[in-house]
């Protein structure tokens, strides 16, 4: 286990841009009220920032470079930053909107925000935050346990290709709290040939979440690893599937193993972002003790997808989709 490695692109943000980003264009817009005109504007951020960092995010987008996931720091975040919000729905009251602005700055240097109106009534901007209600759940709203590897959306054939998250506030005690990260190419490389072939078959099912299947507890039998020799790809939610053989059962247990012994942990500060590619890394985040006071650990999340054509058929209302939609046309 380590704090990083050579799989995640590193860069830190300098001060004197930092401070050159504090005010950015048109702050008084609001992504809750107005998001089409937030997100267009926040694309003037990215004149901003170094050509070294926009490199990078290309590179890694077009896979020129070895990374599966990158954490950019010290970017800025707004100063008078509100109290963590008890609900996800309570962010719209933030007195300022730097975090989202800078958020879908970058975003937008991958592709395009979407949403379900299934996942957090179809925000496209998600807050990640303990909630009380869901603490004892393993999902992004836990706190008492850890919250297991996993690819984001893994039971749906159109799930995110990147997913960003951005740090806020940190948890209090800066011990717990981890966001835990590790890539299939590390993996593959501790799996025998035996093991990956059977990866490889559809012989897997991964639980669905009850506000996305209603009746439909998890997929039909899928694979978990693609087919690419020399670029895997993983689809995986060790909190939630199960293998249909014994010998998948195997497998899945040496998977879950070799993906833990390469596991990097990072404990993200306020100005902290991290992409995750969701094709070649699999997240998680350790346990911590909420207190539900307002200072709790507060992460911002979006969904990014190289580009929401194939898509259309789930269209929901703008950049927003259902899930329901893909059920229906997958089963007519």
């Amino acid at each position: 286990m380590s704090l990083l490695n050579k799989k995640i692109g590193f860069y830190s943000l300098d001060d004197q841009i930092k401070d050159a980003l504090l005010t950015p264009p048109h702050s008084h817009l609001s992504p809750y009220l107005n998001f089409n005109d937030f997100l267009y504007e926040s694309l003037k951020i990215n004149s901003f920032l170094p050509n070294a960092l926009i490199k990078m995010i290309s590179d890694f987008k077009n896979r020129h470079s070895s990374h599966s996931a990158m954490l950019i720091k010290n970017l800025p975040v707004d100063k008078d930053l509100s109290p963590t919000p008890l609900s996800t729905q309570a962010v719209e009251n933030k007195s300022s909107f730097l975090s989202e602005m800078m958020l879908l700055a970058i975003g937008q240097q991958l592709g395009e925000v979407f949403s379900y109106i299934e996942e957090k009534s179809g925000q496209l901007i998600h807050s990640i935050t303990p909630q009380r209600e869901g603490e004892t759940s393993r999902s992004n709203a836990g706190s008492v346990y850890d919250f297991h590897l996993h690819t984001e959306l893994a039971f749906f054939e159109y799930r995110p290709d990147y997913l960003l998250l951005l740090c806020l506030r940190s948890n209090k005690d800066n011990r717990t709290g981890f966001t835990t990260l590790a890539c299939i190419e590390d993996a593959v490389e501790k799996l025998d040939q035996s093991t990956l072939d059977i990866l490889k078959k559809p012989l897997f099912r991964i639980g669905i979440p009850e506000s996305f299947g209603k009746n439909k507890v998890s997929t039909e039998p899928v694979s978990v690893i693609s087919h690419h020799i020399h670029d895997p790809e993983l689809r995986v939610n060790f909190n939630n599937m199960q293998a249909i053989t014994e010998e998948g059962k195997e497998a899945l247990k040496k998977l879950e193993e070799a993906l833990n012994s390469s596991l990097c942990k990072l404990l993200l500060e306020p100005g902290d972002l991290l992409i995750v590619d969701n094709k070649k890394s699999a997240h998680g985040r350790t346990a911590f003790s909420a207190t539900y006071d307002g200072n709790d650990r507060w992460l911002q999340r979006v969904y990014i997808k190289s580009t929401l054509r194939e898509m259309k058929h789930l269209s929901y209302a703008g950049r927003v989709h259902s899930y329901a939609n893909y059920s229906h046309s997958h089963h007519t």
